[in-house]
């Protein structure tokens, strides 16, 4: 999270001055949006059109926002299976016997923690997509072993923790417009056909729909708009009390309560006792802090007080914004876009790259 791994440049104080001076404001929300996206009517294409003229999404592929969801394989299921006493369950019918590959449909995850869902057959006929109730801890050094873990092992087969309604409109790509009805049906990147869901945070999920977009520019949202990040990356319940995740939304949408309410500050579940948030909920957290600012002030403040879109020079018509998640963070892939030692801390001079004014012969691209 932003105020667990960056020293801001502007804080205490020095945010309170500002403030006085009127020179910044700050906003409890971000900006909404006054106008629909331009793909509003649009449909989802799938990350394998936009791989046809976008090459650079090759480096989207070693993300982990492609790597969410996999096929379960030797190479991609971490958990030791052969620990069986770890991995014994009570099955839906009532018997006992340990996970096996066999019961696996869907790996889940494959950097702290791996869990996995198995597509079973209900009472009534229909299918259920549950994630098992066993979770991996994958180890984060060398000297440490993974471990097994309980995972909801009490409410698992409950029908409101079906991975469809509880949890996949994170893990995939267009499925927050509409929610999952009976006729939804999921495929991998390569195998998904038109009117499936895309297994994974592809193109579409940051930027909306794309089968207007060939040959016509402005036809996608690009923008650092926060509330893109943020119909994951918090915790919440949509207002049908159903899905765990935004219903009705897509990029350029403003995130409210009508598609989704956020988890208020005083659930434990979810927020330390210090006032940031347990993990998944870096959105939730962002809201509270300065970075969600509107700022208004001249081109040197803006350099770490905004964020500018992509392609657009670092100038007051370009930071309405505030400081958003794609500031630091590199959205098409794994790195940051501003190295932590590059903010400085209050009273410190920041780095050249920081200070340079920009003039109008030599605009300053975003990092």
């Amino acid at each position: 999270m932003f105020r667990h791994h960056i020293r801001l440049a502007l804080a205490g104080t020095g945010a309170l001055l500002l403030m006085a001076a009127g020179i910044m404001t700050v906003s409890a929300m971000p900006p909404s949006q006054e106008e629909g996206p331009p793909n509003l009517d649009a449909d989802y294409v799938g990350t394998g059109t936009c791989m046809m003229c976008h090459t650079q999404d090759d480096v989207w592929l070693t993300t982990g926002h492609a790597n969410m969801v996999k096929a379960p394989g030797a190479d991609t299921l971490l958990g030791d299976l052969s620990d069986t006493a770890a991995v014994t369950i009570t099955w839906p019918d009532g018997s006992e016997r340990p996970i096996t590959a066999e019961d696996i449909t869907y790996v889940l995850g494959g950097r702290y923690v791996q869990q996995y869902v198995s597509i079973m057959e209900l009472e009534d006929g229909t299918s259920g997509y549950f994630v098992l109730p066993v979770q991996w801890n994958i180890p984060q050094s060398e000297d440490q072993t993974g471990t097994w873990s309980p995972y909801h092992p009490d409410d698992w087969q409950d029908p409101a923790r079906d991975w469809r309604v509880a949890c996949a409109g994170c893990h995939t790509t267009g499925l927050n417009r509409t929610g999952v009805t009976d006729t939804t049906e999921f495929a991998f990147m390569n195998a998904r056909q038109p009117g499936q869901i895309e297994l994974n945070i592809g193109c579409e999920a940051c930027h909306g729909p794309g089968s207007e977009h060939m040959g016509q520019p402005g036809t996608l949202v690009v923008s650092p708009d926060a509330q893109i990040c943020g119909q994951c990356h918090v915790q919440g319940q949509a207002p049908d009390g159903v899905h765990g995740y935004p219903v009705g939304y897509q990029p350029g949408l403003p995130l409210d309560d009508s598609k989704f309410v956020i988890t208020p500050p005083d659930n434990e579940s979810v927020w330390l006792p210090d006032d940031h948030a347990r993990v998944y909920n870096q959105y939730g957290e962002w809201l509270t802090s300065n970075h969600a600012a509107t700022v208004a002030m001249g081109e040197l403040c803006a350099r770490c007080h905004g964020t500018a879109r992509q392609d657009e020079t670092w100038n007051m018509s370009t930071v309405t914004d505030g400081v958003t998640c794609v500031a630091c963070h590199d959205p098409h892939a794994s790195d940051l876009r501003v190295p932590v030692n590059a903010i400085t801390a209050p009273g410190e001079v920041p780095p050249a790259a920081l200070t340079e004014v920009p003039t109008e012969d030599a605009a300053t691209p975003v990092p």
